[in-house]
């Protein structure tokens, strides 16, 4: 649902599915509460996706 409702709006499928991913893992990620763990996640989850 959400990857067509991105779709809709003009964002091709591939950067949408990458919008996604990034959303879900930065919920997981974002309720650790060790910032500097945290924050080399994050880094790791953008450089696997490529953003």
């Amino acid at each position: 649902e959400a990857l067509f409702y991105l779709q809709s709006r003009g964002i091709p499928k591939d950067a949408a599915r990458t919008l996604l991913l990034y959303a879900f893992a930065e919920e997981v990620v974002g309720h650790i509460k060790i910032q500097p763990i945290r924050e080399y996640l994050e880094g790791i989850i953008r450089e696997k996706l490529a953003m």
